[in-house]
């Protein structure tokens, strides 16, 4: 994992960045691909101008939350959002 901070005038920022030098096996692979889509959405959809903070954390928690789908063979599965 790759980490960068900066502070200027008062503001912080951050990177985090995560490298590899080989391939990474399925489970963290999955995971990684998870992040990757919550990062998407929450650039994508919860930073929109004119949004509070508290309305963009709401969006990070939900779409962090995994999601209840029905199949058809009865019950519930869950499933990454």
């Amino acid at each position: 994992m790759l980490v960068v901070g900066a502070e200027r005038g008062g503001l912080y920022a951050s990177l985090t960045r995560m490298v590899g030098f080989e391939e990474p096996d399925r489970e963290t692979g999955r995971r990684q691909r998870a992040c990757d889509a919550i990062f998407r959405r929450m650039r994508e959809e919860a930073t929109r101008s004119g949004r509070t903070l508290a309305e963009a954390f709401d969006d990070c928690a939900a779409a962090s939350t995994p999601k209840k789908a029905s199949r058809t063979t009865g019950g519930t599965i869950t499933r990454a959002a």
